[in-house]
């Protein structure tokens, strides 16, 4: 389920809440809206509002790290491939298809991450997981011929596997999902916070009209927590410029 969707079932339970305490004001007695039952619901909301408010701004708080984790992922990748690239441009002809292959894995991720950017690989589109593995078997398989050789061929796979784990650390990132009960419970609690909010007040059309704007403003927080857990897709997405530009360095 979409991001957009799940935000506008919160609105919808939002509403439902505030709806609820407003029929609640009607058909309860007024034994139960008195100043003693006043006092004492709103102090078990003030609790359950700083509950929620705790919870939903350390999950938005732990959700933009992780998005900044990603982006600073995606920039280490672009700079390690241009060095790794660099390196194997000095071993000399024998790298050339290694080179090639780099370019054409890279140009495969940003094309599936990516479309809209229009790199595409020149060849068959390489399986992610046995491209990373054929890079290395490739730098593995280069003959030295001298000590400089030798030396920029040991470079080339230490960089190599810094390379790999940041890539496996990357796609493992980019997969982040909310658990769905940590999302129930929140909704739930917000939903008693509405609910109290309109128990004690007669509505009318601006008390009406705030109590939805609120309602809002809590399903775009929502929003933000969902698409910030989903960073390779929807309207808060990484940048892939990081890897575009490495992508024009490679091979030059």
């Amino acid at each position: 389920m979409s991001s957009i969707s799940v935000s506008l079932i919160v609105f919808a339970c939002l509403c439902g809440g505030i709806w609820l305490g407003g029929f609640l004001r009607k058909i309860l007695p007024d034994p139960h809206l008195r100043d003693e039952s006043k006092d004492a619901i709103r102090t078990c909301t003030g609790l359950i509002a700083t509950l929620a408010a705790l919870v939903l701004g350390l999950l938005i708080a732990s959700t933009k790290s992780s998005l900044d984790a990603v982006n600073s992922s995606l920039v280490h990748t672009g700079v390690k491939l241009v060095a790794l690239d660099r390196i194997l441009s000095r071993y000399g002809a024998q790298a050339t298809e290694v080179r090639s292959l780099l370019r054409d894995n890279l140009a495969a991720a940003i094309d599936r991450y990516w479309p809209e950017k229009g790199i595409r690989p020149t060849g068959k589109k390489p399986n992610p997981d046995e491209s990373i593995d054929a890079e290395g078997s490739m730098l593995l398989k280069l003959s030295p011929q001298d000590e400089a050789q030798r030396r920029l061929q040991s470079d080339a796979l230490q960089i190599w596997n810094d390379l790999a784990q940041s890539r496996w650390q990357l796609i493992e990132q980019t997969h982040i999902s909310l658990p769905m009960p940590f999302l129930v419970v929140l909704v739930f609690w917000l939903v008693i916070l509405f609910m109290s909010f309109s128990l004690f007040v007669h509505s009318n059309v601006t008390v009406t009209t705030m109590f939805v704007l609120c309602a809002l403003s809590a399903s775009t927080a929502i929003f933000l927590l969902l698409e910030m857990g989903s960073p390779s897709e929807g309207l808060m997405r990484v940048s892939g410029d990081p890897l575009v530009r490495a992508y024009l360095i490679l091979g030059k």
